[in-house]
């Protein structure tokens, strides 16, 4: 069971970032039991959640928390370059559409490490428009 654990324990301290790698704390939550999309946030930009459509038409959407508290103003797309494009319009610097492009491939890999995990052999479709 142990092997099979993911994530940070609760009693110590949230990790924003690898010390050794200086990759971020990312956090992955299947939003569905159907798996269809994965919510992604990452420790060092608490406020930015970019929601992962694996399977379906679901859309890809991003969400400033700090600016949009209530997500009434989401970035939505069926496509991920548009949302990305939507993401860099709308922030107007390449800092937020850089973590969008980070965020989408450590899904990609992630949603990769499981599917090998589990012995799943069908493709993800959405995930893999990301390159």
């Amino acid at each position: 069971m142990v092997q099979n654990y993911e994530g940070q324990s609760l009693l110590r301290p949230l990790q924003k970032f690898s010390k050794r790698t200086g990759q971020g704390g990312w956090q992955l939550t299947v939003r569905n039991p159907g798996g269809s999309t994965i919510a992604v946030r990452d420790a060092r930009q608490p406020n930015w959640r970019l929601i992962v459509p694996v399977f379906g038409n679901y859309e890809w959407r991003f969400t400033d928390l700090e600016t949009d508290p209530h997500e009434q103003a989401l970035l939505l797309s069926y496509d991920y370059k548009a949302n990305l494009r939507s993401v860099e319009a709308k922030f107007g610097s390449s800092d937020a559409a850089m973590w969008v492009e980070e965020a989408a491939a450590v899904t990609r890999g992630w949603t990769d490490d499981n599917y090998k995990r589990w012995r799943y052999t069908a493709r993800s479709t959405c995930i893999q428009t990301i390159h």
